[in-house]
């Protein structure tokens, strides 16, 4: 996915994505409303503890879902530990392909990929994450690509959460733990169509 913009509101290292949380929302709801998979079973970490305290854990829906179960915490919080579903929001998304250190460290991300029993669903700007030269982030999203099993948020995925994330039939398939959202279709990837679809399918 082609995500927003990352923001550092404080100029001091508080870097965050608000339309990757507002992604990661919906991702959640179409997992417990249209997929059904229990609120408890589903855990949302990513690398930076802004975008976990400040702004994950502050939306209105993930709220009310961490208190029923929900887990939301940072990488570095879920080592040891494992959930049937794992959400991760990877925040980063400028042109110039800047990642910082935390998503270029190898035992992070090797946790971060490795935490989710049956479903993992990544969140992030595909071409900052790949331009970024990474070599272990580029052997994990290029198979992914070759693959096909990257989804990107075209016209037609804008405008309901329930068919881009239909992954009932895939989660009894561990092969899968790679793919975006659990589909083989690829599309195109279109930042405003996911800024768009992170509000609701409301134009930007």
């Amino acid at each position: 996915l082609a995500v927003g913009k990352e923001n550092d509101t404080k100029g001091r290292g508080d870097i965050g994505n608000e339309t990757e949380v507002k992604l990661v929302s919906r991702i959640v709801r179409a997992l417990d409303e249209a997929c059904g998979v229990k609120i408890n079973d589903i855990g949302v970490i990513s690398h930076y503890r802004a975008q976990v305290s400040r702004r994950l854990k502050k939306n209105m829906y993930l709220k009310m879902a961490n208190e029923q179960g929900l887990e939301i915490n940072t990488i570095d919080t879920y080592q040891g530990r494992d959930k049937k579903v794992i959400v991760v929001s990877f925040v980063r998304s400028n042109p110039r392909g800047e990642i910082g250190n935390l998503l270029k460290e190898f035992r992070r991300l090797n946790v971060a990929l490795s935490r989710a029993k049956v479903k993992l669903v990544m969140v992030g700007s595909l071409s900052c994450l790949m331009k970024s030269g990474d070599e272990h982030l580029l052997k994990v999203l290029g198979k992914m690509k070759r693959e096909g099993r990257v989804v990107g948020l075209g016209a037609s995925r804008a405008q309901d959460a329930q068919p881009a994330l239909s992954l009932r039939p895939k989660l009894s398939q561990g092969s899968d733990r790679f793919r975006f959202a659990g589909s083989k279709n690829k599309v195109n990837y279109d930042e405003k169509e996911a800024e768009r679809w992170a509000r609701g399918g409301k134009k930007t």
